[in-house]
């Protein structure tokens, strides 16, 4: 894998840096999180099929037995290694020693920066609730109004 992803003659930028400073501030990182996926898949598919089986687990991911999927937990923890900074990357390289598990590095990100579902689901009703509608954007403030609702019913689910 290169810097640079390639998704047909389109160059694509890695994605930005993580430092992990605001445990608190889930939109850093879901926005890290969108952007690595984005990068990952214009490289395999499969890395958002692995990455959201590591989000999910509950114990400690292992070492994928596929060699295809071990090339992939090589790369995604590199890519981690070069990504995350400060408080990131002590969690990205805590085990570094032992083995290059991107996959179980992912998981420890995720479980500590991934904004817990309850608290997202909250602070979107609450932004709901106390939406302005301006006069001179009425009818963009209810697309974007109606936008918010949607994205929080999604999220209930």
């Amino acid at each position: 894998m290169s810097a640079e992803a390639s998704l047909q003659n389109i160059k694509l930028p890695t994605p930005g840096t993580f430092n992990g400073k605001s445990p608190n501030d889930y939109h850093i990182f879901e926005a890290f999180s969108k952007k690595l996926k984005a990068f990952l898949m214009s490289q395999d598919i499969q890395f958002k099929r692995l990455m959201t089986a590591a989000e999910t687990s509950t114990t400690p991911v292992g070492i994928p037995t596929a060699d295809a999927d071990i090339k992939k937990s090589h790369e995604l923890q590199a890519l981690l290694t070069l990504l995350c900074t400060d408080d990131a990357l002590r969690l990205v390289s805590r085990d570094d020693d032992i083995d290059e598990n991107g996959f179980e590095s992912w998981r420890r990100l995720f479980q500590r920066y991934a904004p817990q579902k309850r608290l997202q689901h909250f602070g979107q009703m609450q932004q709901i609730l106390a939406w302005q509608f301006r006069e001179g954007s009425l009818e963009q403030d209810l697309i974007d109004y109606n936008l918010e609702i949607q994205s929080y019913l999604k999220l209930a689910r």
